[in-house]
């Protein structure tokens, strides 16, 4: 979902790296819980 000409290589917070902390904090949390 990028668009091109818009900063496209230096987003200040990309979706995907947003999408990475959020399944990583709930792997953590999962192991934690469980």
């Amino acid at each position: 979902m990028a668009r091109p000409g818009r900063r496209s290589n230096h987003a200040p917070l990309p979706w995907w790296i947003l999408a990475a902390l959020v399944v990583v904090v709930v792997a953590l949390a999962i192991v934690l819980i469980f």
